[in-house]
């Protein structure tokens, strides 16, 4: 069973689209429920011709049942929506929570704007238990 608790997390990773990786920095809070809230910061590096690229966004969204088959519902995910100041339509996101020792999680999934879809790897430490 997962246990959620009051907490602040770190997040690390890459998002994967049409046009390259993002590396993904930024902080999610658990305010003692399964709703998420949180900030992030895209970079993505300059290539070629084209200029690199930062932008912030907001991420608000719940754990919920990861359902697979033969696993029932005891496996979790994370979805979200994040509102990136630049844009109107937030990105929709849904990823595999995985549980690792040390207060260390890995969310692994899927991103989608509009038509346009890629992947993340995010890497979650547990920085605070509030």
């Amino acid at each position: 069973d997962l246990e959620v608790v009051p907490s602040k997390w770190r997040v690390l990773g890459a998002t994967m689209d049409r046009r390259g990786p993002k590396r993904i920095c930024g902080e999610i809070s658990f305010l003692g429920d399964v709703v998420m809230q949180g900030s992030v910061t895209h970079r993505r590096d300059p290539c070629g011709d084209r200029p690199g690229v930062e932008l912030r966004g907001a991420w608000t969204g719940n754990l919920c049942a990861f359902i697979a088959p033969n696993a029932g519902k005891r496996l979790w995910a994370l979805s979200w929506k994040e509102k990136v100041n630049s844009q109107i339509i937030p990105l929709l996101y849904e990823g595999r929570w995985h549980e690792c020792p040390e207060g260390k999680a890995k969310l692994q999934g899927n991103f989608a704007y509009l038509s346009k879809t890629g992947t993340f790897d995010f890497e979650l430490e547990r920085v605070e238990t509030l």
